[in-house]
């Protein structure tokens, strides 16, 4: 076999499989809130039906499937902290957009503790 016909088989075989149907990164945030965590996706051309979340595991994934123009399949996992249940995630579609809301467990809360005042005792009494 020539190195011409390698390149070619090797060339054949990388498009085997038209570029829709392996999975490209969707571009994402996830910003911090006091109560929730917000990780939004950019899924352009996504209808919201075309959308699939799936939490295991502490991990969120997405797969998206654009159907309509070019065709174009997402996939992206988050990983997420302990103790939630897919029944404390919302997500919402708009304009292109996935915002997924995801409250956080409240051992990650944060909680004000307030200060007391001094009292003349002496300092290993003040914690009691």
């Amino acid at each position: 076999m020539t190195t011409f016909s390698t390149l070619f088989r090797d060339f054949d075989a990388y498009f085997q499989y038209p570029v829709a149907q392996r999975a490209v990164q969707p571009a994402g945030s996830v910003s911090e809130h006091e109560d929730h965590y917000l990780v939004t996706f950019d899924v352009p051309g996504v209808a919201k039906d075309d959308i699939d979340l799936e939490f295991e595991k502490n991990v969120l994934t997405v797969r998206a499937e654009r159907k309509d123009g070019r065709p174009l399949t997402l996939e992206r996992a988050v990983s997420l902290p302990q103790g939630l249940t897919a029944e404390d995630i919302r997500a919402t579609h708009d304009n292109g957009v996935l915002a997924i809301k995801v409250p956080k467990p409240k051992a990650a809360q944060r909680t004000k503790i307030k200060v007391g005042d001094a009292s003349p005792r002496a300092p290993e009494q003040l914690v009691s």
